[in-house]
């Protein structure tokens, strides 16, 4: 999997380079979570974009486990999206769980549900069900 990963992060990257001015890169990796079952190697296969992301130039930020909360994770994207301007490059990566839920936005996907990454504080249910983040808070 990790050189997979890596592949499709250096295909994605390689012949664009001469087009983009500066590249940021927001990779995160959940291996522990708290209320669900954990996982392992997401955290490694985080690291390891994070390090070819940077073996390439690119201006990387790294969550892993307890540090991808909600609120880390949309700041350091909004933090991107400050500093990033037209013919930049900006390059999202996420291992960990994810999961799908009933669309919150009526009419915005073509089969009705959203896609979720699901955070390290976790839970099905009550008020840690807030710690995921929807596809279309990231679009």
């Amino acid at each position: 999997m990790k050189r997979a990963a890596l592949s499709f992060v250096l295909a994605a990257f390689l012949p664009m380079q001469a087009i983009a001015e500066r590249t940021f890169g927001l990779v995160v990796g959940i291996d522990e979570y708290t209320y669900i079952p954990d996982l392992h190697g997401a955290v490694n296969d985080a690291k390891d974009i994070a390090d070819a992301l940077d073996g390439l130039g690119a201006e990387v930020t790294l969550l892993t486990d307890a540090e991808a909360t909600r609120s880390a994770i949309l700041t350091a994207w909004e933090q991107i999206l400050t500093s990033a301007k037209p013919g930049d490059r900006l390059i999202i990566s996420y291992a960990g769980h994810g999961s799908n839920e009933p669309e919150h936005t009526p009419g915005s996907e073509k089969d009705g549900r959203d896609e979720n990454f699901l955070l390290a504080g976790f839970a099905p249910r009550g008020e840690a069900a807030g710690q995921r983040i929807r596809d279309d808070e990231i679009a």
